[in-house]
């Protein structure tokens, strides 16, 4: 029989209070940790709420982007995030209950040439299998029946610390933007054809003789397909006797440049036979170009003017190249200098009227400024080049020359001509040749 407590040894007693003050420490212990694990648990309900309230609010956001977006996770690509323009532009119902894509692989994807995409080719795989980022990346979308639109893919891949662990794509429709490009390239091929027309309509086939000169011309585009500029070049008769002169370069290129060119070219003509000295046709010329104008375009003018019965060549110059005159006799190339501004920035200007005495077997060589700006890298061709290419091909006639300074030209240029070039010689009296000298 376990004696009363109070009868007990006084060990037993304190090892029985020890044991109670345990017992009590445990208590109060596992209260804390239930006040704890309560504390957590309403932690991490208001945590989850507030990650909810988060998401829809991240949801609502990217509803009203313009631009479909797309984000997959692991490298298999699957989707987990996809807003309501991005079904749109895939062709697939926002409704409750209808299969969306689960893959990315399950796109329709088409490379821009309508071959299908290989799934580790496209966008959002590359982006989360190699970490690559991807910008402008033009694509062509197949829906389910059938229709094919065109669009432009961004993506970037999404990292836990180091570790890639999806991507996230935009994709924006552009089918209006490229049925626009393709009308816009239509019209301007029919634009450049058309300018191409009238531009060669306006090159007038110049004869081989007029008044004692012999002559012939060259035009070279500078590039295949382009608009032609407004190179031009003329040759005419205002009077018994007199040939009247022309080259020039119109600002602009196109249908505009070439109705600039027909407008300048005509305008020069008809004064030149009311009155066809140099001098009164450019001024009076510069002011009607002016007044139709004013100073945003501008051509620049050589008008010359041959006197068959003394060999005078008077001519007047709105800021165009200078032309060279080879002399027969002793092989020297000059340039006819004569000041003066382009046609058409200001009214009432004034043009210096020269003249040269031109001998039998005189050569003029006309040339607008793509012939000197022809490149080879950093370097022009140049007023030099073309000296020494008149001075040494004296004995070819008007049209060898024009036709050999063109292949001259594209060699050196290696075929890639940075302006249009308008070329024009004429040799003073009968023909001469001269033996060729070396270059």
């Amino acid at each position: 029989m376990t004696p009363p407590f109070e009868e007990q040894p006084i060990w037993v007693i304190f090892s029985v209070i020890l044991r109670w003050r345990d017992g009590m420490s445990e208590v109060r212990r596992l209260q804390e940790s239930l006040d704890h694990a309560e504390y957590m648990l309403e932690r991490s309900k208001k945590m989850l709420q507030e990650a909810v309230r988060n998401r829809r609010h991240l949801e609502s956001i990217l509803e009203t982007l313009p631009s479909g977006l797309i984000v997959v996770e692991g490298q298999d690509a699957i989707i987990t995030i996809i807003n309501h323009r991005a079904l749109e532009i895939f062709g697939w119902s926002a409704e409750v209950g209808v299969q969306k894509p689960g893959r990315s692989a399950e796109l329709n994807l088409l490379s821009p040439d309508g071959s299908p995409f290989p799934p580790d080719e496209q966008p959002l795989n590359r982006a989360a299998m190699y970490g690559e980022v991807l910008l402008g990346e033009e694509v062509l979308i197949r829906h389910a029946d059938g229709t094919v639109i065109a669009a432009v893919a961004n993506a970037a891949p999404l990292y836990d610390g180091s570790e890639i662990t999806g991507a996230v794509g935009t994709f924006e429709e552009i089918t209006a933007i490229k049925a626009m490009q393709k009308a816009l390239e239509r019209a301007y091929s029919r634009e450049r054809r058309l300018s191409v027309m009238l531009q060669k309509a306006l090159l007038p086939s110049i004869p081989e003789r007029m008044n004692g000169l012999l002559m012939a011309s060259e035009y070279r585009a500078a590039y295949k397909g382009d608009y032609m500029g407004g190179d031009f070049y003329d040759i005419f008769s205002p009077r018994p006797g007199l040939t009247g002169i022309v080259i020039g370069d119109a600002s602009g290129k196109g249908i505009q440049g070439a109705i600039r060119t027909a407008r300048t070219k005509y305008t020069l003509r008809a004064y030149a036979y009311e009155n066809p000295y140099p001098s009164s046709v450019v001024e009076r010329a510069n002011n009607t170009l002016y007044a139709q104008s004013g100073s945003e375009c501008f051509v620049t003018v050589f008008y010359g003017l041959h006197n068959a019965e003394n060999g005078i060549l008077s001519f007047a110059n709105a800021g165009h190249e200078l032309p060279l005159c080879l002399r027969y006799s002793d092989k020297k190339v000059l340039e006819l200098e004569a000041a003066g501004m382009a046609l058409g920035i200001r009214r009432n200007n004034k043009y210096v009227e020269n003249r040269i005495q031109l001998q039998n077997g005189d050569r003029l060589l006309f040339y607008t400024d793509g012939t000197t700006d022809a490149r080879r890298g950093t370097a022009f061709y140049g007023i030099n080049r073309l000296k020494r290419f008149l001075a040494a091909r004296a004995s070819e006639s008007p049209a060898e020359f024009t036709g050999h300074l063109v292949q001259r030209l594209l060699e050196f240029s290696e075929g890639h001509l940075q302006d249009d070039i308008a070329i024009l010689m004429v040799c003073a009296g009968k023909y001469v040749p001269r033996l060729n000298t070396a270059l």
